[in-house]
């Protein structure tokens, strides 16, 4: 089934998007560019070595203004998050370091609410049964002006994408190797920074850089080729990585 709003997406025009024939009038609104399509494996070239199969886009973030990723280049593995702008990356890890924390202070309030919620189980019980609310109208509405809402932010952030190369800031999160060989690592979880542009709306390529300061990386080059355009599931969570 297509995404609902995918398809908003790409039906959504933008200014700046448009482009003129030879008359010099304007020839109409351009395609937006879909984050969509940077989804698959990226076989990468970092420094002097090839990494097949190293780097993998799996998915919008959940609040979809941002791309959630895998990297394996052997001294370093983690996830990373891509982002149009720095304040978008910054919002997005941001709410992913914000999680961690909610969800502990979940687990307390769970446990301080659950004798109170024993206690209101006959009364419960006791009520009425099968509320219609679900179904009304304006539940249905505000449903669809959510998705709305969700296409048009989601379209906002990736909007300066649409104009020029696609232009990804990237936050990274793993532990790197300190051997040359990968087989001693290090214990403590480290982060920095990157970032990528694309050929094209395509996507099938790109050229970038990334910083890690315990390989003694500094805004090293990385090229990356498509070779997969479907996505797998991203195999762990930002907050696993400590």
């Amino acid at each position: 089934m297509d995404d609902p709003i995918d398809a908003a997406f790409q039906s959504r025009r933008f200014a700046h998007g448009k482009s003129k024939g030879k008359s010099g009038r304007s020839s109409g609104a351009s395609k937006p560019f879909n984050p969509l399509s940077t989804l698959g494996r990226y076989e990468v070239s970092l420094g002097a070595g090839i990494l097949p199969n190293a780097f993998e886009i799996h998915e919008l973030t959940e609040d979809e203004t941002g791309l959630l990723g895998s990297l394996d280049f052997g001294r370093l593995a983690g996830l990373f998050v891509l982002a149009g702008s720095q304040k978008g990356l910054a919002e997005i890890v941001a709410a992913y370091e914000q999680e961690d924390e909610d969800e502990v202070d979940e687990e307390v309030d769970d446990d301080e609410k659950q004798e109170g919620n024993d206690s209101q189980v006959d009364d419960e019980e006791s009520g009425s049964h099968g509320s219609d609310d679900e179904e009304r109208p304006e539940h249905r509405s505000s449903a669809g002006e959510m998705a709305d809402c969700k296409a048009n932010r989601r379209a906002r952030a990736f909007e300066k994408n649409s104009f020029r190369n696609p232009k990804f800031w990237m936050r990274w999160k793993g532990t790197p190797a300190l051997g040359e060989s990968g087989s001693q690592e290090s214990k403590q979880v480290e982060s920095d920074m990157g970032y990528l542009v694309f050929a094209n709306n395509a996507c099938d390529r790109f050229e970038g850089t990334i910083t890690c300061r315990t390989l003694d990386w500094k805004q090293l080059k990385m090229k990356g080729w498509k070779v997969h355009s479907k996505a797998s599931a991203c195999p762990m969570a930002w907050n696993d990585l400590g």
